[in-house]
């Protein structure tokens, strides 16, 4: 799952244009959610596209095709 809701971003319900807004509205209001949200973000991006990893994985999967 690429956002973590509440940890490296918000989730909402489509559609919901007021739950948009209220997320806006909170990290607007609280730079230091902004701050965590954009560290957070970066780590899990790092973490889940770490060269090695994704190389693994491919190997894998075409082992697991031949």
């Amino acid at each position: 799952e690429l956002v973590k809701d509440g940890l490296t971003g918000y989730l909402v319900r489509p559609g919901s244009y007021e739950d948009v807004a209220r997320k806006v509205l909170s990290i607007l209001s609280d730079p230091d959610i902004l701050a965590r949200m954009k560290k957070e973000a970066s780590l899990s991006i790092d973490r889940s596209f770490e060269l090695n990893r994704m190389v693994t994985e491919v190997e894998d999967l075409y082992k697991e095709v031949l």
